[in-house]
């Protein structure tokens, strides 16, 4: 499944970080991730995974945009100044 891959290749990056581009491969698992739990209906949990894709790889404007829709698409409650760094 892809949330299980996703999982098992953001490890497989972080255990090896002289990993050729591990940080690259890391923010594309996290966003793969994020993608797949927000797949199963759990949005507030794929938040911190995009904003983790968007701080391995910060001027990918994919990531960028997944962590944006993903914050739009959160109630006005859930979403709040300390929520983000």
């Amino acid at each position: 499944d892809d949330a299980g891959a996703a999982e098992h290749f953001g490890r497989a990056a972080q255990l090896n970080p002289d990993f050729p581009q591990a940080a690259l491969k890391a923010a594309q698992a996290e966003d793969l991730f994020a993608l797949a739990l927000v797949r199963a209906g759990a949005l507030g949990q794929a938040l911190p995974h995009f904003a983790a894709a968007v701080h391995l790889e910060p001027t990918n404007p994919l990531y960028q945009r997944h962590l944006a829709q993903a914050r739009a698409a959160l109630p006005a409650t859930t979403v709040g100044p300390a929520s983000f760094p």
